[in-house]
């Protein structure tokens, strides 16, 4: 329990005394018990991909790069970027995939 108190001073001169106290409440039901449990990074990244499907295939794409890049030094050189940005011009241009 955590009490504050402070005196203080009305308009007619006269001192009030007030005192609050909080305490911590414990979770009402068992579904706000889930709410609040701890969740381990694991958990979070799931929950951050559940909330925002967009958010995967981005993840695959940076996860892709990475494991070809340390496969491969010469993937992630800007030569050959250009290279394999190039088919996807048509592609961005004409705004599907039909082009391909």
């Amino acid at each position: 329990m955590v009490a504050f108190s402070r005196n203080r001073s009305n308009s007619y001169g006269k001192e009030a005394h007030v005192t609050t106290s909080v305490e911590p409440q414990a979770p009402a039901s068992a579904a706000e018990q889930f709410a609040l449990r701890q969740q381990s990074p694991l958990q979070r990244i799931q929950h951050l991909l559940h909330a925002h499907p967009s958010l995967s295939p981005l993840m695959v794409l940076i996860v892709a790069c990475i494991a070809f890049t340390i496969i491969n030094p010469r993937f992630a050189q800007p030569a050959t970027i250009s290279i394999r940005a190039l088919p996807t011009g048509p592609v961005i241009a004409k705004g599907g995939i039909s082009s391909i």
